[in-house]
């Protein structure tokens, strides 16, 4: 969820050129190529968390 505020503005987030504007008001340089690095790991970071914790049933079988 918290992501989505940073990559979509969902959930009355700033989106990402809100996001970027933040960035720049804290001193950071390439705010844009920053903000989507943040909310892509963020994303990227969540989904693995949810999948590490979910029984091990309803974890996608590999084709292997």
């Amino acid at each position: 969820m918290h992501a989505s505020q940073k990559l979509f503005g969902l959930f009355n987030g700033p989106g990402i050129d809100g996001f970027a504007q933040f960035l720049g008001t804290q001193g950071f340089s390439q705010t844009t190529i920053l903000a989507w690095a943040t909310g892509v790991s963020e994303q990227v970071g969540g989904v693995l968390l949810v999948l590490a914790c979910s029984p091990r049933s309803a974890r996608p079988r590999s084709s292997a």
